[in-house]
């Protein structure tokens, strides 16, 4: 397959008609923003970003239990409480990151909780708060 039709198999490649906004489409975004969705976001190598609740909390990427990687976990947001992918060990966010289901490990450590709609850390800072997994290692 050539370089052009692969592209657009993708729907990436090839010029594309510019087509007129709908009717009534606003370009900028109203100042009113509704809740965010619940989301589980890698934010670097070893932390995560959970949103849920009104709540933003940095915590490890990895399972305590066997180190499935929590980014593909299920955010249970009405509960408060993450789900490993890979053997299904619950944490309680709100309970510290402590086990509530699954097999026996730690507790899923959560090292810092942000302002609400505050931004992700800059590198500096999230280099900073991977120390504290490595000195608990």
């Amino acid at each position: 397959m050539t370089t052009a039709a692969s592209e657009d198999a993708r729907g990436t490649g090839g010029d594309l008609p510019n087509t007129p906004c709908p009717e009534g489409a606003q370009l900028h975004p109203d100042s009113r923003q509704a809740p965010q969705s619940p989301r589980v976001q890698q934010v670097s190598e070893r932390l995560i970003l959970i949103e849920a609740g009104g709540r933003q909390l940095l915590a490890d990427a990895t399972c305590p239990h066997r180190k499935g990687r929590m980014r593909y976990g299920h955010l249970d947001a009405d509960r408060m409480v993450i789900r490993c992918p890979l053997h299904h060990s619950a944490f309680d966010l709100q309970g510290g990151g402590r086990r509530v289901a699954g097999p026996a490990c730690d507790a899923l450590r959560i090292v810092a909780e942000l302002p609400a709609g505050a931004p992700v850390p800059p590198g500096d800072e999230l280099r900073r708060l991977e120390g504290r997994l490595n000195a608990a290692d």
